[in-house]
């Protein structure tokens, strides 16, 4: 596991508001109505193999949070699965801050490994979802 960037998470984030502060709107991190300013994330280093493509020490999001797994389009394609040519293993819809798609197409990996300390994790025939996701780290970018 990664944090990336390492440095936002460096110093202490401000997550409740000083709503005695009269300057409250003066420091927008501790304004509830806004989502937090820290940006980054916590990152899982995997390896990936499915059809006989493997992709090792790849980066992925860790989302503690998350439904489901997710592969961004490249990723997928770098693993031999195209989502315009490929007929799904399955679809579903995805609920989020922007509304819900519908459709989204889904996959069966062969294995998905974690690596760590003292032996990997390896699970096998993993469900996936395919959908670009921007990088908590870098929201230009795709995780």
């Amino acid at each position: 596991m990664s944090l990336n960037p390492s440095a936002s998470f460096s110093q202490p984030p401000s997550y409740f508001p000083d709503i005695e502060n009269p300057d409250l709107l003066d420091k927008p991190y501790e304004n509830p109505s806004i989502p937090t300013i820290i940006q980054g994330g916590l990152f899982a280093n995997v390896n990936l193999s499915n059809n006989g493509t493997s992709l090792n020490n790849s980066s992925f999001f860790f989302d503690t949070g998350a439904d489901v797994s997710v592969l961004s389009e490249l990723t997928a394609l770098q693993l031999g699965i195209d989502v315009v040519l490929d007929e799904p293993d399955f679809t579903v819809a995805v609920i989020g801050s922007g509304g819900t798609k519908a459709d989204v197409p889904g996959f069966y990996l062969d294995t998905f490994t974690i690596q760590a300390t003292g032996g990997s994790i390896v699970a096998t025939n993993v469900p996936v979802i395919v959908l670009d996701v921007a990088d908590p780290s870098n929201s230009a970018n795709i995780v």
